[in-house]
């Protein structure tokens, strides 16, 4: 798992809102993908995305985040 986000991409996610991050995690929650649909920049991606919203909107979007990992096999011994 990811411990810490690169500037450049910290910068980019903090043009958003809580509430755009938010419809991003839950949209790529709910896409009938298989892991097998993305690709490796895509996962580090969402990984980034997931650390990037829990440490910034940690009571908001941490249970969202978990539902992502799961679903991408993002969690634990999978990463």
């Amino acid at each position: 798992m990811i411990n810490h986000i690169p500037h450049t991409v910290e910068a980019v996610l903090d043009l958003f809102t809580a509430d755009q991050l938010q419809t991003a995690i839950e949209r790529h929650t709910r896409l009938d993908e298989t892991l097998d649909d993305w690709e490796p920049r895509h996962l580090l991606a969402a990984e980034y995305l997931c650390l990037y919203a829990e440490l910034t909107y940690p009571r908001l979007l941490n249970q969202r985040c978990y539902a992502l990992r799961e679903k991408l096999e993002l969690l634990g011994d999978k990463a």
